[in-house]
């Protein structure tokens, strides 16, 4: 099958373009001919797999883009376009492109239908009321008809697809994001046993609204409010967003949490390190896609604890490889407290559960199921 995929930051650094890449690649391993659209920037440093079948055209600008997928398309004939993430103005123009060629096209949103993410601006950017209204305003008058018009659209997880559904969308297939295998340790769950204290981990960015990291330091008070300070361990790792670090070591001190450590970005033997610590891994995102550290946590054989607004809860519950939990302060507190005095002899089968999910959803595995709804979608043309 030919495919298109076009996704203005496909060859650039973060999750969402490293998913994308494994997606392609492993599609052009499938024997699929797939082509990739994406703008070229500063940022475009990502890398990908050199596969016979697979092909990138970047481009400067979105204009530039439109004319280059006009003549893509005319030259390629893709059976199937898949279009990555949304609120972005660029895609709005070549996805116009391939309305007037009639090339059906996928959607995958990638988180970016939560609407507590619609009430505030990724990263750093200041969510003024204005950008919001502006954020919200584009959605409705872009986004949702962008999402009209495609002949299918991707959920990660549940959650994602009952978004869709209450948009009165459908034509919706669920398939997770997958696992690299070099993420996958396939020794661990043999190996891995819990930590005296039990330790709970966080690695990615340090955003403590978007990654829910004021719920977790509030379940922790109640563990020490309850005298279980001594019975569980966290640690914070990863990059600053804004002021966010400084805001988490002043929550931090403020509440005495002195079984609580923020540490530094964690690569090569530094993440190694942080794997072999962790017993639990948090997930627990107002907003996001499925993050790929999360991924990565599972490859490693620990369970984790996520919330279904960040793609992963619905998964985790269903695998039973760790627990989902609610939005807000006191059930995460509950969680935790459970966690640390009733659900140790269970560990083991979860961190089990975490990495037979890791070994199920390889690249290969998930390409493949991509490409099976494809296949649906060029059979109702």
């Amino acid at each position: 099958m030919r495919v298109i995929h076009i996704y203005r930051d496909c060859l650039s650094e973060g999750g969402v373009p490293h998913q994308t890449r494994r997606l392609v690649e492993a599609q052009a391993r499938l024997g699929h001919e797939i082509l990739t659209l994406s703008l070229q920037s500063q940022a475009s440093t990502g890398s990908s797999e050199r596969v016979a079948t697979l092909s990138h055209v970047q481009v400067r600008n979105r204009l530039q883009g439109a004319r280059a997928l006009s003549h893509a398309l005319k030259g390629f004939r893709p059976e199937v376009a898949h279009v990555s993430a949304l609120a972005i103005p660029t895609h709005q123009i070549w996805v116009a492109v391939l309305k007037q060629l009639r090339i059906p096209y996928v959607v995958s949103p990638h988180g970016l239908l939560n609407p507590l993410g619609m009430n505030t601006r990724f990263g750093s950017k200041v969510p003024s009321r204005h950008r919001i209204w502006l954020k919200k305003a584009f959605f409705r008058l872009f986004d949702v008809p962008l999402l009209r018009g495609a002949g299918g659209l991707h959920a990660q997880a549940d959650y994602e697809r009952e978004l869709l559904t209450s948009l009165g969308l459908n034509n919706i297939f669920t398939v997770p994001m997958g696992v690299d295998d070099d993420w996958i340790d396939k020794e661990a769950a043999g190996r891995r046993r819990l930590h005296a204290p039990t330790t709970f981990s966080y690695l990615g960015r340090i955003d403590t609204y978007h990654k829910g990291l004021d719920l977790v330091l509030a379940g922790f008070r109640e563990l020490a409010h309850y005298g279980l300070h001594n019975e569980a361990r966290l640690i914070i790792a990863g990059s600053d967003v804004g002021d966010s670090r400084n805001e988490v070591v002043r929550m931090i001190r403020k509440a005495g949490l002195t079984n609580v450590e923020v540490r530094n970005p964690a690569w090569g033997r530094d993440k190694k390190q942080l794997w072999e610590e962790s017993d639990y891994f948090l997930s627990i995102f107002r907003y996001a896609g499925m993050a790929r550290v999360t991924a990565e946590a599972l490859g490693h054989g620990i369970p984790v604890i996520a919330s279904r607004e960040g793609n992963w809860g619905d998964w985790v519950r269903r695998y039973d490889m760790g627990f989902c939990v609610e939005l807000d302060p006191r059930s995460v507190a509950d969680l935790l407290h459970r966690i640390v005095l009733d659900e140790r002899a269970s560990y083991a089968a979860r961190s089990s559960n975490a990495l037979s999910f890791a070994l199920s959803h390889s690249w290969q595995r998930v390409a493949a199921k991509m490409a099976a709804a494809y296949e649906q979608l060029r059979s109702r043309r």
